[in-house]
């Protein structure tokens, strides 16, 4: 598959796949099998959010990821 991204994009994606010692492709996958996650828990009527955990490791909302979906 080929497809054009903006440098911004690649030059993101590039310095991730780096970080995390896989390739670009990897990278992607991982992406994409996250948007497939937001899609089956938007179907679901729930939401991807971020969460942070206190030092009695008990989990905290702290935000709620938007705008994947058109008109969210």
């Amino acid at each position: 598959m080929h497809f054009r991204v903006s440098r911004e994009a690649d030059d993101f994606l590039e310095s991730f796949a780096r970080g995390n010692d896989i390739s670009k492709a990897e990278a992607l996958s991982r992406a994409i099998a996250l948007l497939a996650l937001a899609k089956d828990q938007r179907e679901k009527g729930r939401f991807l959010g971020i969460v942070e955990e206190d030092d009695k490791r008990e989990l905290h909302a702290v935000g709620r990821v938007s705008g994947v979906f058109r008109g969210q």
